[in-house]
């Protein structure tokens, strides 16, 4: 009985805070001007937030990027309303809810949220123009500002995802031996400068200044 009233107190406090997130996500959505673009409603905020979409809903602070990365930015959260991924963020959370008490559930939402990053990071960049430029704009936003949970958000990438992205375009163009070769090294280079026993902010900043080396002049 005991373990039983310890898993209900687990789902009342999840179901509570999803609740509250589709408040806030609701709020957002409502509180500004809706701009609507074929199937897209586009909403302008100036909250200091991550650009995410809900469904057909996308929501970004134009202020804080200029017009080439916003057009980027719009093509990837294009991405995720078309797929529909938020009905996928929508099961994993209930998933989560009702068998919260088993840690595979929690590494299986994680996997998910990463998946559907890589699916929208993958077409954005068969779409855009620069691709180095897109990576540019990921290393810009890698340390993420305010994010709802429930939203397919620009930023929802590990950086150990980053990094394995900025590797492949770093010899992207090459042939495809040359890719298969160098990528991975790459990728496992970048964690050698990450400080050993540092806070997660001292590791971003050294791998962000690890990528800046790598970076050359976009398109």
């Amino acid at each position: 009985i005991v373990v039983i009233f310890g898993i209900l107190i687990g789902v009342v406090m999840l179901l509570s805070n999803l609740i509250y997130q589709l408040w806030s996500l609701g709020k957002i959505i409502s509180n500004y001007e809706k701009q609507k673009t074929n199937n897209f409603i586009f909403i302008k905020t100036n909250n200091n937030i991550t650009p995410f979409s809900f469904f057909k809903w996308i929501v970004y602070n134009p202020n804080q990027y200029n017009s080439k990365e916003l057009e980027q930015i719009i093509i990837h959260e294009k991405i995720h309303a078309q797929q529909l991924h938020s009905i996928d963020i929508l099961l994993v959370h209930a998933s989560t809810i009702l068998f919260w008490f088993n840690p595979i559930i929690w590494l299986y939402k994680k996997d998910i949220e990463q998946n559907l990053e890589y699916i929208a990071d993958d077409k954005t960049q068969q779409k855009v123009t620069c691709k180095k430029s897109y990576q540019t704009l990921l290393l810009k936003t890698s340390i993420p500002n305010y994010q709802i949970a429930l939203a397919n958000n620009f930023f929802n990438s590990t950086l150990d995802k980053v990094f394995n992205i900025f590797a492949f375009v770093m010899v992207s163009g090459k042939p495809p031996l040359l890719v298969i070769i160098t990528a991975q090294p790459l990728a496992e280079a970048s964690k050698l400068v990450r400080p050993k026993g540092s806070s997660h902010l001292e590791q971003t900043t050294a791998m962000l200044d690890f990528l800046k080396i790598l970076i050359t002049s976009g398109c």
